[in-house]
């Protein structure tokens, strides 16, 4: 068989009560199907913190920008999960994200 369409794979164990809804041979299966490979794949029932690689020459200005707050602001959204993880808010699909273009730092979140 041919390697899976993933560089790594994990998957954290739920709280009692939770289950995913499909398995990883269901997002295998239509990775394979759309000719995609991913960098990772997580099953996770918890919130998830990911910062994505940056061009070296942007390093320096990203990381002054996380450390003067982002980081900070990322986190303080976490914590809304946290203190309530069987809640509506903490249960439904969620996304906060930093993008920094043509030198301006965008926060989107839903």
């Amino acid at each position: 068989m041919d390697a899976r369409p993933w560089e790594m794979y994990t998957r954290s164990p739920l709280r009692a009560g939770f289950a995913h809804p499909v398995g990883q041979t269901v997002v295998e299966a239509e990775l394979r199907a759309a000719g995609l490979h991913v960098e990772w794949l997580h099953l996770s029932g918890r919130a998830g913190l990911s910062l994505s690689a940056v061009p070296s020459g942007q390093r320096a200005l990203v990381r002054k920008l996380l450390l003067e707050g982002l980081l900070q602001q990322a986190c303080q959204w976490l914590t809304l999960s946290a203190h309530d993880p069987d809640s509506g808010w903490a249960t439904t699909s969620r996304d906060w994200r930093a993008a920094l273009r043509d030198g301006e730092v965008t926060i989107t979140q839903w």
